[in-house]
């Protein structure tokens, strides 16, 4: 009878699946447990029972290559101050934060409740704490980096819902233009600049130089498209240098060989040298100039990082939540005009005399 109560509870939860997760790969515990759980991971309670679990994401065989993602209630904090009311120990924290670093997993843009687990006591007694996480590898971050994880309302459980917002953001603006500061070196640089200034445009002085900038911006667009494409052009040249490589080692006399391989090395050293140009424009972490900190972990960290700066909701003075850009833009407006007041009649004329100065 058992068997048969849980076929009946198994094949109810693959119908659910199928409705909520359609096209996920899920596990359940039926074979273990009659009332099954549709669920990947639990961690116990126990610091020390929660060792298992640590060692069973350490084992994960997951391809390098793959994008993934661990959401749910690990139990555990990542820091002394993701709790209220109940202390924690370091070495609690340091084996929660080994595994992260371990697996190169970096918490999602989080929005909603910070504390997301409260067991709902007295205030003399009550206890927050964040235990609940969503969690992305590298290829998750390059990939999805605009998603982020909003904890909800807890209702009637303990633990903060979290919902993974999946829609894309939309872009309000189109992006800025920035010019990598390796594209002045160049002599192509030089001849745009010449080029541009040497032209006459109609207007005042100040509008003549915006003309200029906005003719040498879309100048540059090209040459700054092809420095940005270094990371391709990088790793075709040390494709090609280990083809030849491998030719020379079956024919180690070949002059012609020898001729491509200084021209591809010659290559790749430019190309690895553009890439540490560019990494150390985007970024002003000091330590990047370390030498060993061009790591996808630290591709996946600052990126998550800038998703952090992008404003994709906020909550009115009466507590309406705007998702729609343009509501997003608009309320900034508005309280900046009731902040700043009404424009006023008349704006005065800059002095031309000084600025010429």
């Amino acid at each position: 009878m058992g068997c048969i109560e849980t076929r009946v509870k198994e094949h109810k939860a693959k119908k659910i699946q199928g409705k909520i997760a359609k096209g996920w790969n899920v596990c359940c515990n039926y074979s273990n447990a009659v009332n099954g759980r549709i669920c990947i991971i639990y961690a116990q309670n126990d610091g020390n029972q929660r060792e298992k679990l640590w060692r069973d994401l350490r084992g994960l065989t997951i391809p390098s290559q793959e994008a993934w993602l661990l959401s749910g209630d690990f139990n555990n904090v990542l820091s002394s101050e993701h709790t209220i009311g109940s202390p924690v120990t370091d070495a609690e924290i340091k084996r929660f934060k080994d595994v992260i670093d371990d697996l190169q997993l970096t918490p999602l843009r989080a929005k909603g409740w910070h504390y997301t687990w409260t067991n709902k006591q007295g205030s003399d007694s009550r206890v927050y704490s964040k235990i609940d996480w969503a969690l992305g590898n590298y290829q998750w971050i390059q990939q999805y980096g605009y998603i982020e994880a909003n904890f909800l309302n807890p209702s009637v459980s303990d633990h903060s819902p979290i919902l993974i917002k999946c829609g894309r953001q939309q872009l309000m603006h189109p992006k800025p233009f920035r010019l990598y500061t390796n594209i002045m070196e160049l002599p192509q640089f030089q001849n745009i600049m010449q080029q541009v200034w040497k032209q006459h445009y109609e207007g005042a002085p100040m509008q003549q130089i915006w003309s200029k900038l906005k003719n040498m911006k879309e100048q540059l667009k090209e040459v700054n498209a092809y420095m940005a494409s270094y990371k391709q052009r990088l790793e075709q040249a040390r494709e090609k240098l280990d083809i030849i490589q491998t030719q020379i080692k079956q024919n180690p006399l070949s002059q012609s060989l020898f001729n491509e391989e200084k021209i591809t090395l010659d290559e790749t050293e430019k190309w690895s040298n553009m890439e540490e140009q560019v990494m150390r424009q985007k970024s002003k972490a000091c330590w990047i100039e370390c030498g060993d900190a061009n790591t996808k972990y630290f591709h996946a960290r600052w990126k998550i990082r800038s998703s952090h700066n992008s404003i994709t909701s906020i909550y009115t003075d009466t507590g309406l939540k705007l998702n729609e850009p343009k509501l997003v833009e608009q309320e900034f407006i508005n309280v900046f005009q009731s902040l700043m007041g009404n424009c006023a009649t008349e704006i005065p004329c800059a002095n031309t005399a000084i600025i010429r100065e």
